[in-house]
């Protein structure tokens, strides 16, 4: 699991071994604002996005289950609490809905060149606590395949190399246009079974829904995505991705 956990200290929730970038705002005093459901004895932190204009979000179903109740806050949107509308166990994905004002929601995209630019732009370790942070990523299914043909199929899985940290669970994967290619699901970090498992060695390896599969779960739901442009700016884009915690 890549979500980051939170315990109690006192009346507030503090992270364990998270350090704020220098000048900003440390997380006793984002937690001192936030105001955790009764009975709430700790949660987890990960990533969601606007995908929606009805205030939907996309994320990994891991970072929403058995929650007490699911927040949503960032530099842009303060406090509110998030309900599910749907979730795939098989695919780790599930749809939250928030209500209030509601920023410009992210756009699908189709699966990336090998060689073109991604990032993962989420809330990890160590990175701002209100302001999503980016990690530059590289698809890795092409190199895979030339050496274990047929062992990624990129109409369903895409596999990224790049160093993931907790917290960035259910953040979007952004093409260069700012365009959704995956959702972050899960990352291995073990260099020797990394190349048992795929044929090649990387230090790290994050696996994702490939965009077909996102838009297959999507398209029942119809979450509105009609608010939705291809015309990111970097702006827009981190408006709409927030911090989502589970309390629990």
């Amino acid at each position: 699991m890549s979500a980051l956990l939170l315990r109690p200290t006192g009346m507030l929730f503090a992270v364990i071994a998270i350090a704020a970038p220098a000048g900003g705002q440390s997380f006793e005093q984002l937690t001192a604002a936030l105001q955790p459901p009764s009975g709430a004895k700790s949660a987890l932190s990960g990533t969601s996005f606007f995908i929606g204009k009805g205030g939907e979000l996309l994320t990994s179903d891991h970072v929403v289950r058995d929650c007490l109740r699911i927040d949503i806050v960032s530099d842009t949107i303060s406090q509110r609490p998030a309900q599910i509308l749907a979730r795939e166990d098989r695919w780790d994905l599930a749809v939250l809905r928030a209500e209030g004002d509601t920023p410009v929601p992210l756009a699908l995209g189709e699966a990336p060149p090998d060689d073109g630019p991604l990032r993962v732009a989420g809330y990890p370790l160590g990175g701002d606590l209100l302001r999503a942070s980016v990690t530059p990523v590289r698809l890795a299914n092409g190199e895979i395949n030339a050496r274990m043909p047929g062992k990624v199929n990129a109409q369903f899985i895409l596999v990224f190399s790049g160093a993931i940290q907790p917290g960035d669970s259910g953040a979007p994967i952004l093409d260069a246009r700012g365009l959704v290619v995956g959702v972050t699901k899960g990352t291995l970090s073990d260099p020797d079974k990394i190349e048992e498992m795929f044929g090649t060695r990387f230090e790290h390896m994050l696996i994702s829904p490939a965009p077909p599969v996102i838009a297959a779960f999507l398209g029942p739901i119809d979450p509105g995505r009609g608010g939705a442009t291809t015309e990111q700016t970097e702006t827009t884009i981190r408006k709409a991705i927030v911090r989502t915690l589970c309390w629990r």
